[in-house]
């Protein structure tokens, strides 16, 4: 659970800022709608994070799944404004050959010439005809994954969701420091 222990170091740092302004008497008194706005962030940032843990063991999950040799054969570059790499494979279980295609999870955004140049440069790496290792989930043959890496989007988003949990809690923490230290609670 990679989650839990980015709440518990964001959750050290926030209560860390807050203790420094406090001890600084630099707390602003902050009314009860920052809270509520704190607590919504809050909340976004935990789902966020819990969200994106699951997907991210997910993905770690394909790394235990079965490894066989695979073709590759095809590659080519897909589509007009997202444009992507595209490797179609084959694999041999229990007599079935299976096919399969994927697009390596490579972002489409950025410049047009930029995201073509990437797509080739991807597939430098999957010439047709050549041999790979494809991943095939036990359970169902039919599934499988050439590329088991974590793609880039679920670190932003759990970066996000880091950011969301400590402007939450930074906020519900200064909410609650400024009563303590006003004598109103």
């Amino acid at each position: 659970m990679l989650w839990i222990e980015v709440i518990g170091s964001l959750t050290f740092v926030s209560v860390l800022i807050i203790l420094v302004l406090a001890v600084r008497k630099k707390v602003p008194f902050v009314n009860k709608y920052f809270f509520g706005i704190a607590l919504l962030f809050l909340f976004c940032g935990v789902l966020l994070l819990n969200l994106e843990d699951h997907e991210y063991n997910k993905i770690q999950q394909y790394r235990l799944w079965n490894i066989v040799n695979g073709k590759i054969l095809e590659t080519k570059i897909t589509g007009e404004r997202a444009i992507r790499p595209q490797v179609t494979y084959s694999y041999l279980i229990d007599g079935v050959v299976h096919v399969d295609s994927t697009n390596l999870d490579t972002p489409g955004f950025g410049g047009r010439n930029n995201r073509r140049q990437t797509a080739t440069n991807i597939l430098k790496n999957y010439p047709a005809g050549s041999m790979i290792p494809v991943h095939v989930s036990p359970l169902h043959p039919e599934e499988s994954k050439i590329n088991i890496n974590v793609p880039w989007n679920v670190f932003g988003i759990m970066g996000f969701g880091g950011f969301l949990y400590i402007l939450g809690l930074s906020g519900a923490l200064a909410f609650f420091v400024s009563k303590f230290s006003r004598n109103d609670i």
